[in-house]
């Protein structure tokens, strides 16, 4: 697993899961500089919590696997996660998920990157 360590201010392999602490983190040891580094620990599916609850969590993790600063183009990465729902929501369909709930997910999502897109060349 490759996790950010701050001590050596990068994306590194850590090894040896350690404790869970109280407050939801697992330890784990940098294998580069020995350091400890914290991951934070989902305490349930991130569908199961509150939208704004689940942007939180997966905000901490991410921040635990990627590091302190956004580096990427946050526009281009929402229009990369859009494109996942989209095939993720064709997926469902495949499995059984309500067909008509779920192509007007995919209108929705659609409709959303169209206007991301729109920014994207604006900027």
């Amino acid at each position: 697993m490759r996790l950010f360590c701050l001590q050596c201010n990068g994306k590194r392999d850590v090894k040896n899961p350690g404790e869970r602490l109280i407050n939801s983190e697992e330890l784990w040891t940098c294998t580069v500089c020995e350091g400890t580094v914290r991951l934070p620990i989902l305490r349930d599916k991130l569908i199961n919590m509150p939208f704004e609850t689940a942007c939180l969590e997966k905000f901490k993790v991410g921040r635990a696997e990627h590091g302190p600063v956004f580096l990427n183009n946050p526009v281009e990465e929402i229009d990369m996660e859009l494109v996942d729902a989209v095939n993720y929501a064709l997926e469902a369909i495949k499995q059984g998920y309500d067909k008509a709930r779920m192509e007007i997910i995919v209108s929705k999502l659609k409709e959303v990157d169209s206007l991301v897109r729109e920014l994207y060349v604006a900027s």
